[in-house]
């Protein structure tokens, strides 16, 4: 998935990423991504979950 696709299917939640996410090109930001969630309790929890590499940023 691109990160055009992951913005256009999950804009507007939680997405959690991996901390590669925050490089600048788009092919990091693409393969940080780990899950979406609606709801910030999820993506808190699910983060956690992957480990302490983990970041939650809004879609």
């Amino acid at each position: 998935m691109s990160k055009k696709e992951i913005k256009e299917k999950y804009h507007g939640m939680f997405g959690v990423f991996t901390h590669d996410m925050y490089k600048s090109n788009d092919e990091d930001y693409a393969n940080g991504f780990l899950g979406a969630f609606e709801d910030y309790g999820k993506a808190l929890k699910f983060a956690n979950e992957k480990g302490k590499d983990t970041a939650i940023h809004w879609i």
